[in-house]
């Protein structure tokens, strides 16, 4: 039978899966200044027990189960690649306490009233029935439980997206650039920026049985490279740009023509 998320769970088994392995350390400083909002709002006692959704290569899953001592923290996510990560550093490092489980939270047998807290950073804006995946969530926790995300606002309000995607805009071989567009994962298909909508986003907690909803913009600088080079090489190796760049007949003029459209921006 074909997975309610099949495309990402491919994706995330695959090429973009890969992508965060490669750039795991890149993406804990990229999220410095925004982990630790999450954390504070997560707010986990030191008895609690933790479910982290879309837990790749598991930073936020070990902060969490460290900050539960006799408690613990159970990472979840659908790819393999960021758990044999996550399960490789934790054996290293610890905690003890921190375990990872491969899964889709739309569809995982999650046990009823398990967990006291729910968090996510960034793991959230990829499922394709949000409603049903918030309802199991709901369903893990246990009466008067607490739940704590970090999602992406809109493509315009996060320049480290916003500016290097204005820059090549229209610059993809016919037919790959509406595969790709940023801003048509705004209409609440699975990307990044599903979650973007307030009004949406309280609609589907509250259909998911959540109250006492508070939403809070952050704004946070983002460190994307050490300098400009090294955000070329990054940017050029992000999934999009691998699946643009194999779309063409030959990549390597696509690729220059690129590197000189970003560089300036």
């Amino acid at each position: 039978m074909t997975q309610p998320n099949q495309p990402q769970i491919e994706a995330w088994n695959g090429i973009t899966g890969n992508h965060f392995v490669r750039h795991r350390e890149r993406f804990e400083g990229m999220f410095r200044r925004l982990t630790p909002h999450l954390l504070r709002a997560a707010d986990v006692r030191p008895d609690e027990r933790v479910l982290d959704v879309g837990c790749g290569a598991g930073a936020t899953t070990r902060a969490l189960a460290a900050a539960a001592p006799r408690g613990g923290a159970l990472g979840l996510d659908v790819s393999e690649p960021l758990l044999a990560e996550a399960r490789r550093i934790t054996a290293e490092q610890g905690p003890g306490n921190a375990g990872f489980a491969l899964g889709d939270a739309q569809t995982y047998a999650l046990p009823a009233g398990e967990r006291d807290v729910v968090v996510s950073r960034f793991g959230v804006m990829f499922f394709a029935d949000p409603a049903a995946a918030f309802g199991r969530l709901a369903a893990a926790l246990r009466p008067g439980g607490r739940l704590a995300v970090l999602c992406w606002r809109t493509l315009a309000e996060n320049a480290h997206f916003a500016v290097p995607y204005g820059a090549v805009r229209g610059l993809a071989p016919e037919g790959a650039q509406a595969e790709e567009d940023p801003e048509d994962r705004e209409d609440g298909s699975p990307g990044p920026f599903s979650l973007a909508d307030p009004d949406r986003v309280r609609g589907i907690l509250a259909g998911a049985g959540f109250r006492d909803v508070e939403l809070r913009p952050l704004d946070e600088p983002v460190r994307m490279a050490a300098d400009l080079d090294d955000a070329l090489d990054y940017l050029l190796d992000t999934p999009e740009a691998a699946r643009l760049l194999a779309a063409a007949p030959d990549p390597t003029p696509l690729r220059a023509k690129a590197t000189t459209l970003l560089r300036p921006a």
